[in-house]
C-alpha cells in the first residue's frame, strides 16, 4: 500500500437464493465506495473518501480498486407485450439493487446467467413473467436488462428499459 493507491470498499450483505430452487447462489456483498490513500505508516494507513456508494462502516473491507468498463448500450427495438420465446437461454432475477422489492429503468439486479452460460458485458435479456403459470397464457414482457459484469454463475445487469415493475422471479430470455 502506499499514497495514491485507489481501494474500493465492501461489506458482506446476505445469502441470495434462487427464488424458484431456493438453493442458495451465493453471498451478497455491497460495495459502499472508495478511497484514495493519503499516508501510510508501519501499522496503519489513511484515506480520505473518494466516493460513497452507501453508508460506509467499520468492518467494511478493502480490495484494490478495478476500473468496470461498461459496455455501450444499443439503443434496439423493444419486444412487444406478448412477444414468442426465441428459444434461447432462459433464466431469472434473482436480486435487485439495494434489496428492493420492485425495479425500474436504470435499476442494477442480479440474473442467474453467468460466464459459464456463454453471458457477457453487453450480452441483452428480455424480462418477462407467465402471470398464470398453471393456464396457458402468453408471457407478459416487463422490460429489458443489459449485462454490466459477470461471474461464472451469475451476472448483474441494468435495467435498460421497463414497461412494467420488475421483480425477484421474473424470468429473463437472451436476445
Amino acid at each position: 500500500m502506499k499514497p495514491g493507491d485507489l481501494y474500493s470498499l465492501h461489506h458482506v450483505s446476505y445469502t441470495v437464493k434462487h427464488p424458484v430452487t431456493r438453493k442458495k447462489l451465493g453471498t451478497k456483498i455491497e460495495t459502499t465506495g472508495w478511497v484514495k490513500v493519503v499516508t501510510v505508516d508501519e501499522n496503519t494507513a489513511c484515506a480520505v473518501v473518494e466516493q460513497a456508494c452507501h453508508d460506509i462502516h467499520a468492518g467494511d473491507y478493502l480490495r484494490p480498486f478495478e476500473k468496470v468498463n461498461v459496455p455501450l448500450v444499443v439503443k434496439r427495438a423493444t419486444e412487444p407485450c406478448c412477444a414468442p420465446s426465441n428459444g434461447k437461454l432462459n433464466r431469472h432475477i434473482v436480486d435487485l439493487q439495494d434489496d428492493a422489492m420492485i425495479g425500474g429503468q436504470g435499476h442494477l439486479v442480479a440474473v442467474d446467467a453467468g460466464t459459464d452460460d456463454g453471458v457477457s458485458p453487453g450480452s441483452v435479456f428480455t424480462v418477462y413473467r407467465v402471470v398464470y403459470p398453471s393456464v396457458p397464457t402468453p408471457r407478459n414482457v416487463v422490460g429489458e436488462v443489459t449485462v454490466l459484469s459477470t461471474q461464472p454463475r451469475t451476472s448483474i445487469a441494468k435495467i435498460t428499459y421497463s414497461r412494467q415493475e420488475v421483480v425477484v422471479g421474473d424470468q429473463i430470455e437472451l436476445r
